[in-house]
């Protein structure tokens, strides 16, 4: 207790937490960014989606914004050594992206699993995550990432001058003024989300550095802790020490963030955990337990490699998007862009990152094949005009040019 209370303090320390009446939201006259005003229309109750609109002028400051700071063509009260810094991020992003991150995670989860101990996987759900995000908390980790004074009053600027006004019968309501929040669909905000979140995944190295989480292998594993936007992954070792731990460092983020961590929605995978670890994960983690394969990122997350009936999911996901379509209205050009653009990109991300079963990719071509020939997902030999390997030809050796699904995979 003394070594999470020190814990506790240090990290105060290090974030250097103010409140409110310590900070003053600076308005920036020069900048003509006063109409940050969102539209909301609300959509019929079946959908049950809330439709955002911005207006032009809202979205274009936040464009130039972030096209200035990667451009480097202003250069608005940066240190000189972070006038790059979201240009550098953007890089970051290329380079570990989706894709990379799944298989980060992948790889740590058989990782653990061919050590055969005990260790777990905690998938966290952050609760409203862009509309959560603390200004105060924001600023001041731009601060402490060597942001200048002019940025920062920007930025504020930004902030506080955000408001929304709800459309009834195309007339706009009273304005409702934001106090918090990030805006989704501009391109800064997911920059700034990136840098808030960050913190977490500091925290989390600083208990490891500090000996206040145990260690998973005994080299040095650094992917303990897992981010992409509000996806986070964690491993722990199914420890009450551990947990007591983790859940203090999501307390204390969330509290001085403003994201905080939903527990009872959030899920337990356990590796190789016997009946008694089980027991203690839920006594002290109130979530799901669940087992793997588990859905990270979209995809499914297992260290095995996943048989037909649990790739039966993906199969049905694809059969599901023709009834949609009028294919007794569409010539066989026209369903063979549809199979190429939409049934096939449709797998493009899982193929990449799993090593599908082959009676998978045989039942997904017998849907292509179906919906190109008779513009269902079965259809019997005599209806194909050509062979399937001919099909998947490029279109200068005679073929459609419709993917083959295990090439596809290979490259």
């Amino acid at each position: 207790m003394d070594s999470q209370g020190s814990f506790t303090r240090l990290v105060g320390r290090l974030l250097n937490l103010r409140s409110w009446r310590q900070y003053q939201l600076y308005g920036v006259g020069s900048c003509a960014i006063s109409s940050c005003l969102t539209l909301l229309t609300l959509l019929s109750s079946q959908k049950r989606k809330m439709l955002q609109a911005s207006e032009i002028s809202d979205q274009s400051v936040w464009s130039i914004l972030s096209q200035s700071s990667s451009q480097n063509s202003l250069q608005i009260g940066l240190l000189v050594d972070w006038t790059n810094w979201f240009d550098q991020i953007r890089v970051l992003l290329l380079k570990v992206g989706l894709f990379d991150n799944f298989m980060l995670v992948q790889h740590t989860t058989k990782f653990l699993h061919q050590q055969k101990q005990a260790r777990f996987l905690l998938k966290l759900d952050i609760t409203k995550a862009f509309d959560t995000v603390s200004w105060p908390f924001l600023l001041e980790v731009l601060q402490n990432l060597g942001f200048g004074p002019i940025w920062r009053d920007i930025i504020s600027g930004l902030l506080a001058t955000s408001s929304a006004q709800v459309l009834l019968n195309g007339s706009p309501g009273e304005k409702i003024v934001q106090r918090r929040g990030l805006r989704q669909g501009d391109p800064l905000s997911p920059m700034l989300f990136i840098l808030v979140m960050d913190v977490l995944c500091y925290l989390v190295k600083k208990a490891s550095e500090e000996g206040l989480l145990e260690p998973l292998a005994r080299r040095n594993l650094q992917n303990r802790i897992s981010l992409y936007a509000d996806d986070v992954v964690i491993f722990l070792q199914p420890l009450s020490s551990d947990i007591r731990a983790i859940l203090d460092i999501l307390q204390l983020f969330g509290e001085a963030s403003g994201l905080k961590t939903n527990v009872q929605k959030s899920t337990v995978v356990p590796i190789h955990c016997l009946e008694e670890h089980r027991t203690l994960l839920q006594t002290h983690l109130p979530c799901q337990i669940s087992e793997f394969p588990c859905k990270y990122l979209g995809v499914p997350l297992s260290p095995h490699k996943l048989t037909k009936a649990q790739a039966q999911p993906i199969i049905e996901k694809i059969a599901d998007r023709l009834p949609s379509w009028k294919a007794d209205l569409l010539t066989k050009a026209g369903r063979s862009v549809l199979v190429q653009y939409v049934l096939t990109s449709m797998l493009i991300y899982l193929v990449l990152a799993l090593d599908l079963p082959i009676g998978t990719l045989q039942a997904v071509d017998k849907i292509r094949r179906g919906f190109l020939w008779k513009g269902r997902k079965d259809t019997r030999g005599g209806h194909c005009l050509i062979a399937w390997p001919k099909v998947t030809r490029p279109p200068e050796l005679g073929g459609l040019g419709i993917s083959d699904l295990q090439r596809l995979g290979w490259a």
